[in-house]
């Protein structure tokens, strides 16, 4: 994608069929996200969890960092999980892990 660009009119954006309404919301937030992206050809790519870059990933280090957070934004609980584009299954387990 980035030899492509992926600026606004960047051929890495080209569809072979036009984008239905939620896909190209999608498009967009994802396209935002990318905005501040700086590829540097120097280094190779890495996974990095950012709340223990030492030790990596581990449940116990997420657990961890979900108890810390004294109160969840009622607003993310309640909402978050409802997206139109996931499926059901997954959103109660969202919920249900909010709760």
């Amino acid at each position: 994608m980035h030899a492509l660009g992926w600026g606004i009119d960047g051929e890495a954006w080209r569809w072979r069929r036009r984008l239905l309404a939620w896909e190209e919301d999608l498009m967009v937030e994802i396209r935002n996200l990318l905005s501040n992206v700086i590829l540097q050809e120097s280094l190779s790519d890495v996974w990095l969890w950012r709340p223990n870059t030492g030790e990596g990933f581990t449940v116990r280090g997420a657990y961890q960092m979900l108890m810390r957070q004294e109160i969840l934004n009622h607003v993310v609980i309640s909402e978050a999980p409802w997206h139109k584009n996931v499926p059901l299954i997954v959103s109660m387990c969202a919920w249900r892990l909010f709760l």
